[in-house]
C-alpha cells in the first residue's frame, strides 16, 4: 500500500503519511524499504528487469498484447498506455489536492476552534483581571 500511494498515485508526503497513520519521516522509510522490494523482486524474477531470468508471466503477457497494451516486438508496454496512467494519476492528484483543500477550508471555518479559541482568550482576560499573574 505504501508504495501504491507513494509511488504510483505520487501522493504528497505529508498527506500519504496521514493516510498510512505514521509520521513523514517513518513513511519515507518505509516507501523506501518498499521500492528496494518491488525492485530486488523483480531483478530476481522478471525477464524484463534482468534478462537472465526467463520471462513467468507468459500468460499476462499474450492478454496484454492481444488488448494492444504490450507491443509484442518489444515485451513492453505501448507508449500509448503508459501516457493514459500518467494523465490518470496526475488527475487523481489534482482530485486529492482539491479535496485537501476543501477539508482544510472546512475545518479551519469550523466554529468548535473558533469558540475554544475565544473562551481561552477569556479565560486569560477574566485571570488577568482577578489579580492572576
Amino acid at each position: 500500500m505504501v508504495y501504491v500511494i507513494g509511488e504510483i498515485l505520487a501522493i504528497e508526503l505529508k498527506v500519504a503519511a496521514e493516510i498510512m497513520d505514521v509520521s513523514p519521516d517513518n513513511f519515507r522509510k518505509l516507501l523506501q524499504r518498499a521500492r528496494q522490494d518491488i525492485l530486488n523482486f523483480m531483478e530476481e524474477k522478471c525477464g524484463l528487469v534482468n534478462t537472465t531470468n526467463p520471462c513467468r508471466c507468459s500468460k499476462k503477457t499474450k492478454g496484454f498484447i492481444k488488448e494492444g497494451w504490450v507491443d509484442p516486438l518489444n515485451i513492453k508496454f505501448t507508449d500509448d498506455r503508459l501516457e493514459t496512467i500518467k494523465d490518470i494519476i496526475e488527475v487523481k492528484n489534482h482530485e486529492l489536492s482539491d479535496l485537501e483543500n476543501q477539508y482544510l477550508d472546512h475545518f479551519q471555518g469550523h466554529t468548535y476552534l473558533q469558540s475554544h479559541s475565544m473562551k481561552l482568550v477569556e479565560l486569560i482576560k477574566n485571570f488577568e483581571s482577578k489579580g492572576g499573574v
